[in-house]
């Protein structure tokens, strides 16, 4: 019963205290939202985001915190000696770092449209999960996934139809190859202004076949790799302790939606790599 009655003492005190000094406006204005909150594996610091800054502060009473840069996910190295995030403040998403004692960041990745993860490979849990940084050991590379586009998979036929005409009440006649831009041509006419359709033989364009792959970031060169190039899908890296093995899950090709999801083990050097995992089922947060 002691543990109840602690508790009941411990809500009478806060009653208490909350009608002797009820909460004003002000006092619920001042209020902000910390997310993503974590402390070093050395428990001397943490890291936070906090109004879409990224904040480092001593792990004791009365430290005062500082805001590094705007940004969002902050990852600590092994070590406890450095920090990574992501950050849109160059222009685009990429991989940045800064030393725990430091107040000053560096871009350590500079991907072309910047770091775009697959939002299919988000199966349930945090939204985050796709944006998932792995440090190295030792503290010298940062492994991450990013879609890229297809170097084999072959772009949609245009269909050999000509696409509907709204003005003369033509319909257009889906197929499985109409592309994706020429189904909704008329649709929104009396909503948003008439939009001409293609002229027959110049179809709009199609999207890219964009897959998942994995990167490695040499955070002191500031430059990246792609560490994986076929259309097997990989995402959610996780570096080995002995720094000789990335695992990953993989869709083997299929949408990551439909599954099944395996486990496969990738060289960091020469990109080999090894099915840990067969069958049905989800494996996939090593």
């Amino acid at each position: 019963m002691l543990p109840g009655r602690a508790a009941l003492l411990t809500l009478l005190s806060l009653s208490l205290a909350a009608a002797a000094n009820p909460p004003t406006w002000s006092d619920l204005a001042g209020l902000r939202n910390l997310t993503y909150v974590q402390v070093s594996p050395d428990g001397e610091r943490v890291a936070y985001v906090m109004a879409g800054q990224v904040w480092i502060g001593d792990a004791r009473p009365h430290a005062t915190p500082k805001a590094i840069a705007k940004g969002s996910l902050p990852t600590w190295s092994p070590d406890s000696s450095k920090l990574a995030f992501y950050s849109s403040q160059s222009g685009s998403q990429q991989l940045w770092t800064v030393a725990a004692k430091a107040s000053r960041a560096t871009q350590i990745t500079n991907l072309p449209g910047g770091i775009d993860p697959d939002p299919r490979t988000r199966q349930s849990g945090s939204v985050n999960d796709v944006l998932r940084i792995t440090w190295s050991p030792d503290g010298e590379r940062l492994a991450f996934a990013s879609r890229v586009e297809s170097a084999t998979a072959k772009a949609v036929a245009a269909p050999e139809r000509e696409p509907g005409d709204p003005a003369t009440g033509k319909p257009l006649i889906l197929t499985n190859n109409t592309p994706a831009a020429w189904t909704l041509s008329g649709v929104f006419t009396s909503a948003f202004g008439t939009t001409a359709p293609p002229k027959p033989g110049s179809p709009a364009a199609l999207p890219k076949v964009l897959v998942s792959q994995l990167f490695v970031a040499d955070v002191a060169g500031k430059s990246q790799r792609q560490l994986t190039a076929d259309d097997a899908v990989y995402f959610n890296p996780a570096w080995s302790p002995d720094g000789r093995t990335i695992v990953c899950a993989s869709s083997e090709g299929r949408d990551p939606w439909t599954g099944p999801l395996n486990l496969y083990s990738i060289d960091p050097g020469t990109g080999a790599k090894q099915a840990l995992t067969t069958g049905s089922g989800d494996k996939r947060m090593p």
